[in-house]
């Protein structure tokens, strides 16, 4: 399930991911995203973390975990443009299994969900804001560490 409250991204996604082996849920916001999870559980959530007034990405992720109910919890990637260290420390509150930064290319999208869904992901699929911690020779940066 996608969750992205700007329609150019929407479509967007709904053209990269046509005709791929998942089936696609995509949403505008949270309460659309809750309301497609309880008509059909997701495997994976690929979220924006400003959403719109309502709730946020985290707050989608919290509330699905809440309504889970013996289910496994989708994992979380969560699209980002924000490079405040408080937008990251709050999504990395969350626990996401990985963090894709904006802009992203259609292949880092792709690597993201293909990646998300095996068994040990975690990290950055696109290099974090310089400065804000050492990144491995492949780029990926393990996602903050909980304080």
């Amino acid at each position: 399930m996608f969750c992205e409250d700007e329609a150019t991204i929407r479509n967007l996604l709904a053209a990269v991911m046509r005709g791929s082996q998942h089936t696609i849920a995509i949403t505008a916001n949270a309460e659309a995203a809750l309301r497609s999870a309880a008509e059909a559980w997701p495997d994976l959530l690929v979220t924006d973390q400003q959403l719109d007034r309502a709730a946020s990405g985290a707050d989608l992720v919290q509330s699905l975990r809440e309504m889970a109910a013996g289910r496994s919890a989708p994992r979380v990637i969560f699209m980002t443009g924000a490079l405040r260290r408080e937008d990251l420390e709050t999504i990395n509150s969350v626990d996401p299994t990985l963090i894709i930064r904006k802009p992203f290319s259609i292949q880092n999208l792709r690597e993201a969900v293909e990646r998300a869904l095996t068994p040990e992901p975690s990290g950055w699929l696109v290099p974090p804001p310089s400065g804000l911690r050492p990144q491995g020779p492949d780029g990926i940066a393990p996602v903050l560490p909980h304080s």
